[in-house]
């Protein structure tokens, strides 16, 4: 009889271990979400005289969310350029935490 009950505790702590499992991740993708927005008002903030793009002379936060978004994909944005060190150091860091979120993501089971 004890020996039942030592397995419905096996499986429901595997169940809440699940569950916490879970909300972990999603607080992840929460935070790179969360991430993107903050970088997306820091370029704003910086402004114009930081970042050049070859589509508009008036720089729109929509510009602001693209940068973030290409940068947060890692893909790169090929039309829009930080110009000075501080807009650089900026969008490296923001690589380097959607980097480090993403290998969290996928080294967990």
């Amino acid at each position: 009889m004890g020996s039942m009950k030592d397995e419905k505790e096996v499986k429901s702590r595997s169940y809440y271990e699940n569950i916490i499992a879970k909300i972990y991740k999603q607080n992840k993708v929460v935070f790179i979400f969360i991430s993107m927005i903050f970088f997306t008002l820091l370029y704003y903030l910086l402004g114009k005289t930081h970042f050049i793009t070859n589509h508009s002379s008036k720089f729109h936060i929509f510009d602001c969310l693209y940068m973030s978004v290409v940068t947060q994909t890692l893909l790169g944005p090929g039309d829009m350029l930080a110009t000075t060190r501080i807009s650089r150091l900026f969008v490296m860091i923001q690589a380097f935490i959607t980097l480090y979120i993403s290998l969290l993501i996928v080294s967990d089971k």
